[in-house]
């Protein structure tokens, strides 16, 4: 199955934006989806936002119906706020607290093997033939496609965040989820971020994710991909298929390797790397000899 990007809107009126983050609307603008700049192709009737210049022309050229800009041009998509960033943030949390995101149709399968103390949240679907391990957190809005097993003290779906510091501090919603494809191995005491937008933190299938990992919100891990233990890939990173991620490898926020990439243990990665990269973590050497 294709995996969920958006939780979809609904019955959200558009002029209570209004109310929101005080300015006029000429049009009522039709939102149906929230994203991030980061999607490569948005669902249509999408609003994001854009800081800058270079964020903006990054938007329309994705084809984002909607953009929140401090520039107040005369374009269809532009709907103008002095902070864009702060103010998607209101939007969110507004839409949270007033339930406006259509749910997933929750459904667990009967031919599922649970362990002890496990706790599974609301809005969560789990398909057949997944195995859970004991002590294991599933929290609301996870989607478990067949055949994945989640070992012992893993947790998924935890709360990740986003803040905007500004004259009063703005923190994102938690609405979001997080998707793992169909025979994803997942070891013990890993830790999976839902999103903080309304989307989802996507593990793709036949991903192995080893122990003591950290999964910051918003990721996406491309199908076949490995990432070693004790890995923290920080939020609205990136890894492609067919990738392998060295132990102790850290993702700074929005940094990306492409597919096909290998990373040595102990990397850090700041930036976008293209597919077929090789990253090489600094070897050590003697700094002194006593």
């Amino acid at each position: 199955m294709n995996t969920i990007k958006n939780f979809p809107l609904t019955n959200f009126d558009t002029n209570i934006m209004e109310n929101i983050i005080s300015q006029k609307y000429k049009d009522l603008k039709k939102i149906n989806f929230l994203g991030k700049i980061d999607d490569v192709d948005p669902n249509l009737n999408t609003l994001t936002f854009a800081s800058n210049s270079d964020y903006f022309n990054t938007a329309k050229r994705k084809g984002f119906s909607f953009i929140l800009y401090n520039e107040n041009i005369d374009d269809d998509s532009v709907i103008y706020s002095k902070n864009p960033r702060s103010d998607f943030l209101k939007i969110i949390n507004w839409i949270n607290k007033n339930g406006k995101y259509e749910l997933l149709n929750p459904s667990i399968s009967s031919k599922i093997s649970v362990g002890q103390n496990v706790k599974i949240g609301n809005n969560v679907v789990i398909e057949d033939g997944v195995k859970i391990g004991n002590n294991v957190v599933i929290e609301d809005n996870c989607f478990i496609s067949k055949d994945v097993i989640i070992d012992d003290f893993a947790k998924i779906g935890g709360y990740g965040f986003e803040i905007e510091n500004s004259e009063t501090l703005q923190l994102s919603g938690i609405h979001g989820g997080v998707f793992i494809g169909a025979n994803s191995f997942i070891k013990n005491f890993t830790n999976i971020d839902r999103s903080v937008w309304g989307l989802n933190t996507i593990i793709n299938s036949n991903v192995a994710i080893d122990s003591h990992v950290l999964i910051g919100h918003d990721v996406f891990v491309g199908d076949n991909s490995q990432i070693r233990g004790g890995s923290v890939v920080a939020g609205f990173s990136k890894i492609g298929n067919n990738s392998v991620v060295g132990i102790g490898t850290n993702f700074l926020q929005r940094s990306s390797i492409g597919n096909d990439s290998l990373t040595s243990a102990n990397s850090i990665i700041t930036k976008n790397f293209d597919n077929n990269s090789k990253i090489i973590a600094q070897p050590s050497k003697v700094f002194k000899n006593n």
